[in-house]
C-alpha cells in the first residue's frame, strides 16, 4: 500500500473515546451585528462589545481585578478543604465585595471522595484578597488560614 496506513481497531477505539473527553467549548462561533443600515457585522467572540442600552449589564460586569480575587479565593478554598483523603471542590461562589482595598469572596466548597462525584459535605467559606494575594480565608467549620 503506498502511503496509505491502516489504524488498529484499538487505535480507532481509543480515538473514538478520547473524542467525548475534549471541551464543549472548543467552538466558540463569532457573533454577529446588525448595523443601522441592515448590514450584518460578525465579529470573533472575544471581541464582543456591549451596546448601546446594555449600560447597566457593563457595570455590572466583574472587573478583571475581581476575577482574580475570586480565582485566588476558590483555589485557597480547595485546598484549605483539602485534608485527610477529602477532596475540596468550589460549588458555588455567592457574594463578592470590594472592600478595604481588596475582594471579600463569600461561597460553597464540597468535600469527599471526589470518586464518581461523591462529594457530601458543603462548608461555606469567607476569603479576603488584595493585591494578588489571600490574605485570609475561614472555613464555616472555624477553621482559619492566612
Amino acid at each position: 500500500m503506498s502511503g496509505i496506513k491502516v489504524l488498529s481497531g484499538s487505535a480507532v477505539v481509543a480515538a473514538l473515546l478520547l473524542v467525548p473527553a475534549m471541551p464543549a467549548l472548543a467552538f466558540d462561533p463569532p457573533q454577529r451585528l446588525q448595523n443601522e443600515d441592515g448590514s450584518e457585522q460578525t465579529l470573533p467572540s472575544d471581541e464582543v462589545e456591549v451596546g448601546f442600552g446594555d449600560e447597566e449589564a457593563a457595570e455590572a460586569a466583574p472587573s478583571s481585578a475581581e476575577d482574580a480575587a475570586v480565582d485566588l479565593c476558590a483555589l485557597a478554598a480547595e485546598r484549605e478543604a483539602t485534608v485527610g483523603g477529602q477532596r475540596g471542590r468550589v460549588n458555588a461562589i455567592g457574594q463578592v465585595r470590594e472592600t478595604g482595598g481588596g475582594w471579600e469572596v463569600e461561597g460553597v466548597v464540597e468535600t469527599g471522595r471526589g470518586v464518581l462525584g461523591l462529594f457530601r459535605d458543603e462548608t461555606l467559606f469567607t476569603c479576603f484578597a488584595r493585591k494578588g494575594r489571600v490574605e485570609s480565608m475561614r472555613l464555616d467549620d472555624g477553621s482559619e488560614a492566612g
